[in-house]
């Protein structure tokens, strides 16, 4: 019986290579071997060779994005897609499934492109319209969803792009005056300066963020960017008028400079708070209510009681108070100011009151009603009515309970025994004129205009 053993465990141990090693060889004669699965290449990006006469699309094109920009939303995507088709864009989503994800980048590069042959054929004007437009497009950025860039054909400007486009902004306008307008749009203005300190601190993020910037980009690093600037005052220009305003032309910026404000605040801390402060006061007008209101909304560092910002108080509340704004429309904090540093002093210059009975007055019957004045425009505009109940004069206020439930609501305000007598104390408490007012209630008006030019 010991004999056995070994034998046993040789046939054993054969067994165990035949099916371990030899049969799985010969089963692979009988099935279908997938092969391994190769990584998908991107083919290369197709070159962009430009000649001078790209130059001029370019400018056309930026003429037309330029020309819709504040428009409608038709318009702008409109021109967007333009652009992008002539210069060579692809649909993203044709793109994705292709698998050449980085020709959708195309336009940015096409741009790039050309504000190097702007630079070599010496034209100054292309790259600092390049990079606003730019500019303009990253600002978007959040605002803008998938299908936007699809529709536009699109993308986000891919980081060294920008790096490119503002480095050429900035080598075009090195010898330009500041004050020269190097872009002149339906809406908007800018002078080379503020491209320049514009691109200059483009420059300097996108160093910051680690971004890849061309070699002639390296010397500008070092320059500063001023913390404030004229592109800077002027948005905060636009931004004062834009509180009182119900033009959107005037307001829409507001977002956009207010967000300015916070990005300078977070760069540069109390120093641009106290620069900002004195430059807004300095130039005072618009700016000054700009510049007050934007770093009370937009920072979190401005004391009340700094000597800097008590001089731009100043500013501003006297700039108001010369264009007629009604004490209802400023703020807490500027009204407080106006009390505090002129007490007793009147904030508006009332009119002479009409001369008793120069002019006789459309009679009343009595359980009449008549409209004499509307306060403001829209649903929830409040009319100023006048009633009589027997020997008694009464003025009323006609207002809606809400926008979400607009029945009409009456208050009586004041009583008097004479018509006369109750116009007059109705015209002395008006803080602003009426948008419309009756022929007999007019000359009892005795508030000035709110002026809103520039």
């Amino acid at each position: 019986m010991a004999n056995l053993v070994f034998p046993i465990i040789m046939v054993a141990v054969i067994s165990m290579l035949y099916f371990s090693a030899i049969r799985p060889q010969k089963r692979r004669l009988f099935r279908k071997v997938k092969p391994e699965p190769q990584p998908r290449s991107e083919p290369a990006p197709q070159p962009i060779s430009l000649v001078p006469e790209d130059l001029d699309l370019g400018k056309r094109l930026l003429e037309r994005i330029e020309g819709e920009i504040g428009g409608s939303d038709a318009g702008i995507r409109s021109a967007i897609r333009e652009f992008s088709e002539a210069v060579g864009g692809v649909d993203p989503w044709t793109a994705l499934r292709e698998g050449h994800v980085e020709e959708t980048n195309r336009p940015w590069h096409w741009l790039a492109q050309c504000c190097d042959l702007a630079e070599r054929m010496a034209d100054t004007g292309f790259a600092p319209r390049a990079f606003n437009f730019c500019r303009w497009w990253v600002g978007l950025h959040g605002q803008l969803t998938l299908n936007d860039h699809a529709d536009m054909w699109l993308p986000q400007v891919p980081l060294d792009y920008r790096g490119r486009i503002a480095s050429s902004a900035v080598a075009a306008l090195a010898r330009v005056p500041g004050n020269d307008y190097v872009i002149i749009t339906p809406r908007e203005m800018f002078m080379a300066g503020t491209i320049r300190t514009l691109a200059l601190t483009e420059l300097q993020t996108l160093a910051r963020e680690g971004a890849s910037l061309p070699a002639s980009a390296r010397a500008y690093l070092d320059v500063p960017a001023p913390l404030v600037d004229q592109f800077l005052l002027d948005g905060l220009a636009r931004y004062g008028r834009g509180c009182f305003s119900d033009y959107q032309r005037d307001i829409e910026s507001a977002v956009e400079v207010e967000s300015d404000v916070a990005r300078r605040f977070a760069h540069g801390g109390r120093t641009f708070v106290k620069e900002l402060a004195a430059a807004a006061a300095q130039a005072g007008g618009w700016v000054a209510v700009g510049g007050e209101r934007a770093l009370f909304n937009a920072t979190t560092d401005v004391t009340e009681d700094d000597a800097v910002i008590q001089a731009l108080l100043e500013a501003a509340v006297l700039h108001l108070r010369s264009r007629c704004v009604a004490p209802i429309a400023v703020t807490g904090l500027e009204w407080s100011h106006w009390q505090r540093h002129h007490a007793g002093d009147p904030w508006a210059t009332l009119g002479p009151p009409p001369a008793r009975d120069s002019h006789a007055l459309t009679p009343l019957a009595p359980g009449e009603t008549r409209h004499v004045a509307t306060l403001s425009f829209g649903p929830a505009g409040n009319k100023i009515l006048v009633s009589r109940a027997g020997d008694e004069f009464i003025s009323i206020n006609e207002t809606i309970f809400s926008l979400d439930d607009p029945y009409l609501v009456r208050n009586e305000v004041a009583r008097s025994a004479d018509l006369w007598d109750l116009y007059a104390s109705m015209g002395a408490a008006l803080q602003a004129p009426p948008v419309w007012t009756a022929e007999d209630f007019a000359q009892f008006v005795l508030c000035p205009p709110m002026d809103l030019r520039p």
